[in-house]
Formats: C-alpha cells, structure tokens, sequence
C-alpha cells in the first residue's frame, strides 16, 4: 500500500470552497495616469469572471547524434521565452479604471459650454506599467494573494455587460522585474521571483499585514 500523507484531509468538502475576487493595481509609468499616490481598487468584475494567470512556455529541443545508431538522442529540452497573462473585463469602472483603459490621464475641457467633460485618448498601443496585487478571500478568513511587482495593463476593448452596462476589457503582461524585498518577507526571499509570487495567508488579519508589507514592495527608484 501506498504511504499517503494528505488522507484526512484530500477529501473535504470545504476545499472546494468558492472565492471571491479583489484586484489592486497602482500605476508606476505614466506617473500621471490618475490623481494620487496608491493602487487603483479595479472594483467588480462581471459574473462568469475567473481571474487566472495564462503561462506560455516555449521549449527547444537540444539534440545530439547517436552513439549507437544514427538516431539522434535528446539531451535536454531547454526553455527559450516564457510569457504570464492575463484577459479580463471590469463591470463598475470609475475614472480610474478608465483611466487606465485609455492608457493616458484625461484632459480636461476649459472651453464654454463644455465644462466637466473630460477627453481619453484612443490609443491602442497605449499600457501602463505598474504593480499587481490580486486577492482571492474564502469564506473563511483565509486567502490567496499573487503578487507581481510589474505588470503590463493595456486596453482589450469593451462591450456590453448586463442590463446595458458597459464592460472594459484588459489585457494584463506580467514583466520581469527584480527587486530586494523588505524585511517582512525575511524567510520567504527564495520563493519570490523575478514574475513575483503566490501567498498563501490562513486568516483574516494575516492578509491585512501582507497587504500593508506589500504596499512598501518593489516601488519606483
């Protein structure tokens, strides 16, 4: 028989316990993109929405000729690029989300009659380069936080959400980035990476001291 070391707890109803969605973004270049110092709450997401990162990897194969035959052998089969995405569209934007979206800070009208309107450019080229946390909350207090210390944010379009509401899409590019972590991290140095890292937090007040540690993390020189 096989020695098995999750056995009492493999099976549990309660690790297929659903989580809710909450993604924080601050935006590093442009400075500019939106009024303040600080993350951007991205708000809701439509209903069908499952935040997960896509991994593209990309592997060439290193061959030799035979020593037996002369059928070549397969050394190693090494990676040559490797991409993390992800696509997602957001229910209630605000000024800033939409902001973000446009990939410019809007202007603001100062000619007669048009007060209050507010001008995004159209740019789909346009990203903005900043830090991402994204927190997955179970019902029971404890979470997953993933943790990128730069993402690429850009425009996917829009369309239409429920009851005629309009959804933004975004296209997210994780960058390589790397950085010396503060001293809350002290233990954890070897698991966070230059695309950044995977939490795991077991209760409520853990994740409120990892979000405070993370607000201090890999900020603009």
């Amino acid at each position: 028989m096989l020695t098995v070391v999750n056995t009492a707890t493999a099976t549990l109803a309660a690790n297929a316990a659903g989580s809710g969605q909450i993604l924080y973004f601050d935006p590093i270049s442009p400075s500019d993109i939106v009024p303040g110092d600080g993350f951007i709450d991205m708000g809701y997401f439509p209903a069908d929405t499952r935040i997960s990162p896509s991994f593209e990897v990309n592997r060439e194969e290193l061959r030799a000729a035979g020593r037996d035959s002369s059928a070549t052998v397969l050394l190693a089969n090494p990676v040559t690029s490797a991409s993390i995405t992800y696509e997602f569209g957001v229910l209630t934007p605000d000024a800033s989300v939409r902001a973000l979206h446009t990939g410019a800070g809007a202007a603001t009208a100062t000619g007669a009659g048009l007060t209050g309107v507010q001008a995004y450019q159209i740019n789909p080229e346009a990203a903005v380069t900043g830090r991402w946390v994204f927190v997955k909350r179970r019902p029971n207090g404890s979470a997953t936080v993933i943790w990128h210390p730069r993402v690429q944010l850009s425009s996917n379009g829009s369309e239409g959400g429920d009851a005629g509401s309009e959804v933004l899409n975004f296209v997210a590019t994780v960058q390589a980035y790397s950085y010396n972590s503060g001293t809350a991290f002290a233990g954890m140095g070897t698991a966070i990476g230059q695309y950044g890292v995977s939490f795991e937090v077991p209760d409520a007040a853990t994740l409120d001291a990892l979000l405070t540690a993370l607000d201090d993390e890999a900020l603009p020189e």
